[in-house]
C-alpha cells in the first residue's frame, strides 16, 4: 500500500467522522426538546438565579420570583435550539456539581455554587467577541449566557426588583437625558 493513498483514506475518514459529528450536533440541537423537565427543576433554576443576584440589603432573585420568568421564557418564548441548550446545561451543571462536590447544586455552600458558576461561565465564552457571535449563530446561546441574560430581565422588570433593587420613580417628571447618580445611590429603574 502507498502512502498517498493511506493519507486520502485517513483524510476521507476524518472528513466522514467530523461530518458525522456535526450532523449529530445539529440534530441533537435542533430537535423536538422535552420543556416537559423544566417544572421539575424549579428548585436548581432558583438557586441558580439567586446565586447570580443574591439576597443583600435589596430582595434576591428568589424574592422576586425569577425562576418563574426563566422557566416561562424558556418554555413558551425560545426556540428548539435554546431550549435544547438549556435543559443539556442544566443536566451537565448537576453533573458537574455532583462530580466535583459530591452533592447536588442546591446543597452546596455558596463558594461551592460560585465556582461552579464560575466554571459554567469561562466554558460558555471565547476570549474572542467574533467567536462567541458564531458560536450563538450556529448553536444557539449556550446555557449560563442565557441563565444570565433571564436571570437579569426577570430581576429588573420584576415589581420587586425594580422598585427595591433600583431606583424606582413611579411617576417620572420631564426627560433628562444625562441624570449624575450621588454616592451610595441605586441605579435608576425608569429613566
Amino acid at each position: 500500500m502507498d502512502r498517498r493513498t493511506s493519507i486520502k483514506g485517513l483524510a476521507g475518514l476524518t472528513a466522514v467522522g467530523f461530518a458525522s459529528f456535526s450532523f449529530f450536533k445539529w440534530r441533537n440541537l435542533n430537535g423536538v426538546s422535552d420543556v416537559s423537565i423544566i417544572p421539575h427543576k424549579k428548585a436548581i433554576i432558583a438557586e441558580l438565579a439567586e446565586t447570580i443576584i443574591p439576597r443583600t440589603d435589596t430582595p434576591g432573585a428568589k424574592d422576586a420570583g425569577v425562576e418563574n420568568f426563566i422557566m416561562d421564557m424558556i418554555s413558551f418564548c425560545s426556540d428548539n435550539k435554546t431550549q435544547n441548550n438549556f435543559i443539556n446545561g442544566l443536566s451537565d451543571l448537576e453533573k458537574y456539581t455532583f462530580d466535583q462536590y459530591d452533592k447536588s447544586f442546591i446543597t452546596c455552600s455558596t463558594v461551592q455554587k460560585t465556582e461552579v458558576l464560575r466554571h459554567f461561565e469561562e466554558k460558555s465564552t471565547y476570549s474572542l467577541g467574533i467567536l462567541n457571535k458564531i458560536n450563538n449563530k450556529l448553536l444557539g446561546k449556550p446555557f449560563f449566557v442565557k441563565l444570565k441574560e433571564l436571570t437579569v430581565e426577570g430581576y429588573c422588570t420584576s415589581q420587586l426588583g425594580a422598585t427595591k433593587g433600583l431606583a424606582y420613580d413611579y411617576v417620572p417628571g420631564s426627560y433628562q437625558s444625562c441624570i449624575s447618580l450621588t454616592k451610595d445611590q441605586k441605579s435608576w429603574a425608569t429613566k
